[in-house]
């Protein structure tokens, strides 16, 4: 891990608002790419991006090493994107992935 993204997380850790947003910025694009690769929607992975750093930001201080943020980040990724996914299966979705309610309004996909 480069000296510049552990200073970045061992700020943001101890609640520098400025170091956070860096670090949004860093890895909002990796984050989105993640995202969209798991749900194939464009907003799904938009929405959860959002709310992994809404997530982030709030268990930020738990975080132990500072050496595990990727991998505490992925994981966050990952397991909101396959809620998602489970609820879309269960037809609790109600955009995207075809089910539930449409963007008209309608029952079935768009």
């Amino acid at each position: 891990m480069d000296e510049e993204l552990h200073r970045l997380i061992r700020n943001a850790k101890q609640g520098d608002q400025e170091e956070f947003a860096a670090l949004v910025r860093r890895f909002k694009d990796h984050v989105y790419r993640y995202a969209y690769g798991m749900l194939g929607d464009t907003m799904e992975a938009e929405d959860v991006a959002q709310e992994v750093f809404v997530k982030c930001y709030g268990s930020l201080s738990k975080l132990e090493s500072e050496f595990a943020f990727v991998s505490w980040l992925n994981r966050i990724v990952f397991n909101l994107c396959a809620d998602r996914l489970k609820k879309a299966k269960q037809g609790k979705d109600v955009r995207g992935f075809g089910i539930g309610v449409g963007r008209h309004g309608s029952k079935g996909g768009a």
